[in-house]
């Protein structure tokens, strides 16, 4: 049986980016960063591809899937929030057992409220990051080399 033991990576695989973007400011999205990342990856490289090797093949074609309904998205100017609709129907059933006792189907149900908030606080994040980075670049005050790679790649 197949374990993830560094659900980071597992993260960074699916999403293809870093999972803890808290190091980046937008003023510091330079050459610096890029060679933050790129340092990440080299370092990472041979666990990421012993992980790759391990995984079942379902599992890599799921994430191939992944790949190109992201592409499929981002062609489309990215409609849905795949990240928040895949971790819905992932958890869909965790939360609340139909067997367990009044009590235990109530923390389920606050806990559900409580991931719904997370996912709701993260997308409120994303989408501020995006229009601080959208407000940025029509003031011209990110760099031309810069905005095809944070618009395709970052966020």
């Amino acid at each position: 049986m197949f374990v993830f033991t560094d659900y980071e990576q597992f993260v960074e695989i699916l999403t293809q980016r870093p999972f803890k973007l808290s190091n980046f400011a937008i003023s510091r999205l330079n050459e610096q960063a890029m060679k933050y990342l790129t340092e990440i990856a080299r370092n990472r490289f041979d666990n990421i591809m012993l992980t790759l090797e391990t995984m079942p093949r379902t599992l890599l074609l799921v994430i191939r899937n992944l790949n190109t309904i992201r592409a499929i998205g981002r062609e489309h100017g990215d409609p849905v929030n795949r990240y928040m609709v895949m971790a819905r129907i992932a958890t869909k059933g965790a939360f609340i057992s139909r067997d367990t006792r009044m009590c235990d189907r109530l923390a389920g149900v606050v806990q559900l409220c409580y991931f719904e908030f997370k996912l709701w606080y993260d997308s409120v994040k994303q989408w501020t990051a995006k229009f601080c980075w959208r407000l940025l670049t029509l003031l011209g005050r990110v760099p031309e080399s810069l905005t095809d790679v944070m618009d395709h790649h970052v966020i």
